[in-house]
C-alpha cells in the first residue's frame, strides 16, 4: 500500500495528508495496520519539517524561478500585444464583427489569456479562479460586488471560508471583461474565467488541467513554465523579504497571508524562498570595527524630512496593499509633498473597495500638523481657508498626473469639503 501511494503522490505533503486520512480510517478497527501507517507518517512528517528548514532555492529551482517584477510583467506583455495589434484590449461588437473567424479566435485567445494571467498573478489563489461563479453558490466560490467568497479550496477545512476584498484595478478589469462578454460576444456568463475550446469561447467546466494550462501560458508569453505553486512562492517570498514586513503587526501579517489562503506560519516555513548562496556572486565584506562609538551627528535636513515622513504616515507599502486605490508607479513619480498629501487623503477618507466613508481618526490632527510642517505652513486645521486652498491645488495636481480616477477625485473633494 505504501509503495503504491508513493508511486501515485510525488509531493511529500500530499502523501502525508493521504496517510492522515488512512490512519483515521483504520485506527479503531485495524490496530496493527494503524501502527504501521502511523509510523511511516511520522517519519515522513519529520523529513518534511527538516526539509523546510533549508529554504534556499536549489539550482534546479533557480532555473525555473523568476523575480517578482518579472512575474507581474507577464500579463502586461499580453496586454501590449492586444494594444499594438487592435488598439485596445476589449473590442466592441462592431469592431469584433469586422474580423475574420480565424482572427476573431486569435483575438479572443489573447483576451482570455490576459484576464487569466492577470487574476492568477495578482491573486494566486491556488487553482480557484476557474471555479469562481458570478452569483452566490452554496459551498462554492463566487464573486459578489468587490468581494471574492471562497468556500471551496484546498485547505478550507483548516482555514475556514474566506472573503477577499479585490482591489480597484482588478474590479475595473473584471467589470470591463464582463461588459465585453455580454455586449461584444452576446454571452450570458455564469463563471468569471473563459477560454477558447474546440474553436469556441466558453467557461471552464472545472479546474481540472488548469495547472497545465497556466504553465503553458507562461511558456507562451515568458518563455518559461510556471506552476501555481511557484507563483505563490514568489509572491510570498517577495512579501516576507520586503523591508516593511518586519514593521507589520501580527494581525496585519495574518491578513496579508490570508489573501493567499495561507497562515502566517505556513507562509514563513513553507513558502519563503531565498537565493541559493552557493551560486550567488561573492561579495567581499570588511570586518566591522567595534573599537569605538562614532560621535552622533545631527541628521541632514533631507534625512530629517524623511524621518518625519516615516513617523507621520502609515507605511506606504502596507497602505497600497490594503487600499489598492492608486497606481504604484505613478505614485513614485510624485514629489514628497504630493505623496504626503496622498497618504493624508487615504487616511481621511478611509477608502474601502468602492465605498467612500469619512471616518474620524484620532491621530488625524497629528498627521495633518506634520504634513503642514513639511510644507512649511504655520496655520493648522481643516477649517483654515489657506490650507484648504493648498490642499485643493495638490489634489488637482494629483488628478492631472493621473493618480486619481475622475470618480476618486470627485469623492475626495466631497468628503474633504474641498469643492
Amino acid at each position: 500500500m505504501i509503495a503504491e501511494l508513493m508511486r501515485l503522490y510525488k509531493s511529500k505533503e500530499s502523501l502525508i495528508l493521504t496517510l492522515n486520512a488512512l490512519c483515521k480510517m483504520v485506527k479503531n478497527r485495524f490496530r496493527d495496520a494503524f501502527g504501521y501507517y502511523n509510523a511511516v507518517r511520522k517519519v515522513l512528517s519529520k523529513q518534511n519539517k527538516s526539509e523546510k528548514l533549508d529554504n534556499e532555492l536549489t539550482p534546479e529551482e533557480e532555473k525555473k524561478y523568476i523575480g517578482y517584477e518579472e512575474l507581474m510583467s507577464v500579463p502586461q506583455k499580453v496586454k501590449k500585444i492586444l494594444m499594438d495589434t487592435y488598439g485596445e484590449v476589449f473590442l466592441s461588437n462592431n469592431e469584433l464583427s469586422k474580423l475574420t473567424k480565424a482572427k476573431s479566435l486569435a483575438y479572443l485567445r489573447l483576451v482570455f489569456d490576459y484576464v487569466t494571467l492577470y487574476l492568477n498573478v495578482h491573486y494566486p489563489l491556488r487553482l480557484v479562479w476557474p471555479t469562481v461563479y458570478l452569483r452566490p453558490v452554496d459551498a462554492g466560490n463566487y464573486l459578489q460586488g468587490t468581494k471574492l467568497h471562497l468556500n471551496n479550496f484546498k485547505n478550507v477545512r483548516l482555514m475556514g471560508a474566506q472573503v477577499i476584498d479585490l482591489d480597484g484595478s482588478t474590479i475595473n478589469l473584471i467589470a470591463q471583461f464582463l461588459h465585453f462578454l455580454i455586449n461584444s460576444l452576446g454571452q450570458t456568463p455564469t463563471k468569471l474565467l473563459w477560454r477558447v475550446y474546440n474553436n469556441s469561447p466558453g467557461e471552464y467546466d472545472s479546474n481540472n488541467g488548469f495547472s497545465s494550462t497556466l504553465s503553458k501560458l507562461f511558456v507562451k508569453y515568458n518563455g518559461k513554465p510556471m506552476s501555481m505553486n511557484m507563483i505563490r512562492h514568489i509572491v510570498e517570498s517577495h512579501l516576507i523579504q520586503s523591508p516593511t514586513y518586519a514593521k507589520l503587526t501580527n494581525r496585519e501579517k495574518h491578513d496579508l497571508h490570508a489573501k493567499l489562503l495561507h497562515s502566517t506560519f505556513a507562509a514563513n516555513t513553507s513558502y519563503n524562498k531565498i537565493a541559493n548562496r552557493s551560486t550567488a556572486p561573492e561579495v567581499s565584506e570588511e570586518a566591522p570595527d567595534f573599537s569605538y562609538e562614532p560621535t552622533p551627528q545631527p541628521p541632514s535636513p533631507a534625512l530629517k524630512h524623511t524621518m518625519l515622513v516615516s513617523h507621520a504616515f502609515v507605511d506606504l507599502w502596507h497602505l497600497i496593499e490594503d487600499e489598492k486605490s492608486f497606481d504604484k508607479h505613478l505614485f513614485s513619480l510624485l514629489d514628497e509633498p504630493e505623496q504626503d498629501f496622498m497618504r493624508y487623503c487615504l487616511s481621511k477618507c478611509h477608502i474601502k473597495s468602492r465605498e467612500f466613508d469619512s471616518a474620524y481618526n484620532e491621530q488625524l490632527d497629528g498627521v495633518v500638523k506634520r504634513l503642514k510642517m513639511l510644507q512649511g505652513a504655520t496655520a493648522i486645521g481643516d477649517d483654515n481657508p489657506g490650507i484648504k486652498k493648498e490642499m485643493k491645488q495638490l489634489l488637482d495636481k494629483l488628478y492631472e498626473k493621473g493618480v486619481f480616477s475622475t470618480n476618486y477625485y470627485t469623492q475626495f473633494k466631497r468628503l474633504m469639503k474641498l469643492s
